[in-house]
């Protein structure tokens, strides 16, 4: 396949290949998400990504995808071009606003399912390893680490780190952080074992073409159309959008 590809890392890229692919986000998820071999996710619903607040003066907030599975597990995933202190705090905000969302003022708090926040993350971390890419973070008994509350589990994964060869080793979870940070503007043609590999819904998503209005409705706001980072969403013959990479520059 040769041509030119959008980076699946830029914001509407991302959201077309996850947010739109079922079969996508569960791959993505069961490869990088720390999961009991025995409960793997088989199926997800997609849920709002604004996670508003639940007071009139409370702080908004949207992620890329949000999604449960069908034994009522919450997912939030995040992709994030660059890293600071404020994205961590949002990060924990957002998993917090998953669980108490689950529940309303009449219902049993057994009625609660785990949240999962995976993130990926363009950008290095501070005071990580300096080689370690992945850091999987859930809430630990200080004295006694083998005691954890199971409720939050933060996954945090460094992509400019990241090395197929010290990468854990589940084969789908190599494959699509070899996707993530191997393909981009620059890409005229993508490596045989991607292809064969990684669905052809992902290879869709990324292959720069018209976009038909329904993929790009949800960036379209009061008649603008949006501009993206790594390109410009443009209206063309009546129905048709079509993407283009921006201009050094601009």
């Amino acid at each position: 396949m040769k041509g030119k590809y959008l980076s699946p890392k830029a914001d509407l890229t991302f959201k077309l290949v996850f947010a739109e692919h079922k079969d996508l986000m569960m791959s993505l998820l069961n490869a990088l998400l720390p999961l009991a071999e025995d409960a793997p996710i088989t199926f997800i619903e997609y849920e709002n990504p604004e996670m508003a607040p639940d007071r009139k003066d409370g702080k908004n907030s949207i992620v890329d995808v949000r999604c449960k599975d069908a034994k009522g597990r919450h997912f939030l995933v995040e992709m994030q071009m660059n890293w600071d202190e404020e994205f961590k705090k949002r990060v924990i905000m957002n998993a917090s606003k998953a669980v108490m969302k689950q529940v309303g003022r009449a219902e049993l708090y057994t009625l609660i399912q785990p949240v999962f926040s995976l993130n990926l993350l363009n950008a290095k971390m501070k005071g990580e390893a300096p080689t370690e890419f992945y850091h999987d973070y859930a809430i630990l008994n200080v004295d006694h680490p083998e005691c954890s509350l199971d409720y939050l589990r933060f996954v945090f994964v460094e992509l400019p780190k990241f090395q197929p060869r010290n990468i854990m080793e589940k084969k789908m979870a190599v494959l699509w952080l070899r996707f993530l940070t191997e393909i981009n503007e620059d890409t005229v043609e993508a490596p045989a074992e991607l292809l064969e590999n990684v669905s052809h819904g992902a290879w869709h998503a990324v292959r720069e073409k018209p976009l038909p209005p329904p993929s790009v409705s949800h960036v379209i706001k009061s008649g603008c159309l949006a501009r993206h980072p790594n390109f410009i969403i443009s209206r063309g013959l009546p129905d048709t959008y079509w993407c283009s990479r921006r201009a050094a520059g601009r």
